[in-house]
Protein backbone atom coordinates (compact mmCIF):
# COMPACT_ATOMS: atom_id res chain seq x y z
CA UNK A 1 0.00 0.00 0.00
CA UNK A 2 2.90 2.37 0.49
CA UNK A 3 3.07 3.06 -3.26
CA UNK A 4 -0.03 5.27 -2.99
CA UNK A 5 0.94 8.92 -2.94
CA UNK A 6 -0.85 12.24 -2.50
CA UNK A 7 -0.52 12.76 -6.25
CA UNK A 8 -2.32 9.45 -6.83
CA UNK A 9 -5.38 10.82 -5.06
CA UNK A 10 -5.60 13.51 -7.73
CA UNK A 11 -5.20 11.07 -10.59
CA UNK A 12 -7.17 8.11 -11.77
CA UNK A 13 -5.78 4.98 -10.11
CA UNK A 14 -6.93 1.36 -10.06
CA UNK A 15 -6.04 -0.85 -7.10
CA UNK A 16 -6.86 -4.50 -6.47
CA UNK A 17 -7.66 -5.36 -2.84
CA UNK A 18 -7.49 -8.87 -1.39
CA UNK A 19 -9.58 -9.18 1.76
CA UNK A 20 -10.85 -7.07 4.63
CA UNK A 21 -7.46 -6.46 6.21
CA UNK A 22 -6.11 -5.03 2.96
CA UNK A 23 -9.17 -2.78 2.61
CA UNK A 24 -8.62 -1.37 6.10
CA UNK A 25 -4.91 -0.87 5.34
CA UNK A 26 -5.75 0.96 2.12
CA UNK A 27 -8.15 3.28 3.95
CA UNK A 28 -5.51 3.89 6.60
CA UNK A 29 -2.98 4.85 3.92
CA UNK A 30 -5.44 7.35 2.45
CA UNK A 31 -6.09 8.79 5.91
CA UNK A 32 -2.38 9.12 6.69
CA UNK A 33 -1.54 10.78 3.37
CA UNK A 34 -4.32 13.33 3.57
CA UNK A 35 -4.61 14.05 7.28
CA UNK A 36 -5.22 17.71 7.97
CA UNK A 37 -6.60 18.42 4.49
CA UNK A 38 -10.34 19.01 4.14
CA UNK A 39 -11.33 16.18 1.88
CA UNK A 40 -14.53 14.76 0.45
CA UNK A 41 -14.48 11.14 -0.66
CA UNK A 42 -17.47 9.57 -2.37
CA UNK A 43 -17.53 5.83 -1.66
CA UNK A 44 -19.38 4.10 -4.45
CA UNK A 45 -20.26 0.45 -4.94
CA UNK A 46 -22.98 -2.08 -4.29
CA UNK A 47 -24.00 -3.29 -0.84
CA UNK A 48 -21.30 -5.29 0.91
CA UNK A 49 -18.41 -4.03 -1.20
CA UNK A 50 -16.36 -2.66 1.70
CA UNK A 51 -17.19 1.04 1.82
CA UNK A 52 -17.51 1.07 5.61
CA UNK A 53 -14.44 -1.16 5.94
CA UNK A 54 -12.41 1.35 3.95
CA UNK A 55 -13.83 4.14 6.14
CA UNK A 56 -12.66 2.21 9.20
CA UNK A 57 -9.10 2.40 7.87
CA UNK A 58 -9.34 6.16 7.38
CA UNK A 59 -10.60 6.54 10.94
CA UNK A 60 -7.81 4.32 12.28
CA UNK A 61 -5.31 6.67 10.60
CA UNK A 62 -6.74 9.46 12.74
CA UNK A 63 -6.30 7.36 15.88
CA UNK A 64 -9.77 5.83 16.28
CA UNK A 65 -9.53 2.50 18.10
CA UNK A 66 -13.16 1.54 18.58
CA UNK A 67 -15.67 -0.13 16.35
CA UNK A 68 -16.80 1.62 13.18
CA UNK A 69 -20.38 0.90 12.29
CA UNK A 70 -22.14 1.93 9.15
CA UNK A 71 -24.34 4.93 9.94
CA UNK A 72 -27.18 3.42 7.91
CA UNK A 73 -29.90 4.46 10.34
CA UNK A 74 -28.34 7.63 11.77
CA UNK A 75 -27.20 8.77 8.28
CA UNK A 76 -24.05 10.40 9.69
CA UNK A 77 -21.56 9.40 12.34
CA UNK A 78 -19.20 12.16 13.54
CA UNK A 79 -15.71 11.37 14.82
CA UNK A 80 -13.58 14.00 16.54
CA UNK A 81 -9.79 13.85 16.70
CA UNK A 82 -7.01 16.27 17.60
CA UNK A 83 -6.24 16.55 13.86
CA UNK A 84 -9.86 17.42 13.03
CA UNK A 85 -13.29 15.92 12.51
CA UNK A 86 -14.36 13.18 10.15
CA UNK A 87 -18.00 12.78 9.15
CA UNK A 88 -18.96 9.35 7.85
CA UNK A 89 -22.23 9.34 5.92
CA UNK A 90 -24.26 6.36 4.76
CA UNK A 91 -27.13 7.72 2.70
CA UNK A 92 -28.50 4.37 1.50
CA UNK A 93 -31.80 4.75 3.39
CA UNK A 94 -32.29 8.40 2.49
CA UNK A 95 -35.72 8.73 0.92
CA UNK A 96 -35.30 12.14 -0.71
CA UNK A 97 -33.21 15.31 -0.62
CA UNK A 98 -35.57 16.93 1.93
CA UNK A 99 -34.58 14.30 4.46
CA UNK A 100 -30.95 15.35 3.95
CA UNK A 101 -31.84 19.00 4.50
CA UNK A 102 -33.71 18.03 7.68
CA UNK A 103 -30.62 16.54 9.31
CA UNK A 104 -28.46 19.51 8.27
CA UNK A 105 -26.50 18.08 5.36
CA UNK A 106 -25.54 21.56 4.15
CA UNK A 107 -23.74 22.38 7.41
CA UNK A 108 -21.73 19.19 7.18
CA UNK A 109 -20.87 19.73 3.52
CA UNK A 110 -19.86 23.36 4.11
CA UNK A 111 -17.46 22.46 6.94
CA UNK A 112 -13.70 22.15 6.47
CA UNK A 113 -13.68 18.59 7.76
CA UNK A 114 -13.26 15.20 6.17
CA UNK A 115 -16.43 13.76 4.68
CA UNK A 116 -16.70 10.09 3.72
CA UNK A 117 -19.97 9.72 1.83
CA UNK A 118 -21.47 6.34 1.00
CA UNK A 119 -24.25 6.48 -1.61
CA UNK A 120 -23.49 10.08 -2.71
CA UNK A 121 -25.90 9.80 -5.64
CA UNK A 122 -28.73 10.21 -3.11
CA UNK A 123 -27.76 13.90 -2.69
CA UNK A 124 -26.35 14.48 -6.16
CA UNK A 125 -28.33 17.69 -6.70
CA UNK A 126 -26.52 19.50 -3.85
CA UNK A 127 -23.01 18.09 -4.26
CA UNK A 128 -20.05 20.11 -5.40
CA UNK A 129 -17.33 19.30 -7.90
CA UNK A 130 -14.38 19.25 -5.49
CA UNK A 131 -14.27 15.62 -4.38
CA UNK A 132 -12.46 12.34 -4.86
CA UNK A 133 -14.34 9.15 -5.53
CA UNK A 134 -13.53 5.54 -4.83
CA UNK A 135 -15.62 3.05 -6.75
CA UNK A 136 -15.47 -0.51 -5.42
CA UNK A 137 -16.49 -3.48 -7.56
CA UNK A 138 -15.59 -7.13 -7.99
CA UNK A 139 -13.04 -8.16 -10.60
CA UNK A 140 -13.14 -11.46 -12.52
CA UNK A 141 -11.49 -13.34 -9.63
CA UNK A 142 -13.96 -12.02 -7.02
CA UNK A 143 -11.40 -9.63 -5.53
CA UNK A 144 -12.31 -6.02 -5.00
CA UNK A 145 -11.13 -3.54 -7.56
CA UNK A 146 -10.95 0.07 -6.38
CA UNK A 147 -11.01 2.88 -8.90
CA UNK A 148 -9.88 6.22 -7.54
CA UNK A 149 -10.85 9.35 -9.43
Amino acid sequence: MSSLSKAALCASVNREIFGEEAMVAFGKTIGQLCQGMPLVIFLEGNLGMGKTTLSRGVLFAYGHTGAVKSPTYTLVEPYEFSAGKVFHFDLYRLEDINEAYNFGIEEYLDSDNWKLIEWPEKIESILFDDYNSINIEFDNLNNRLLKLN
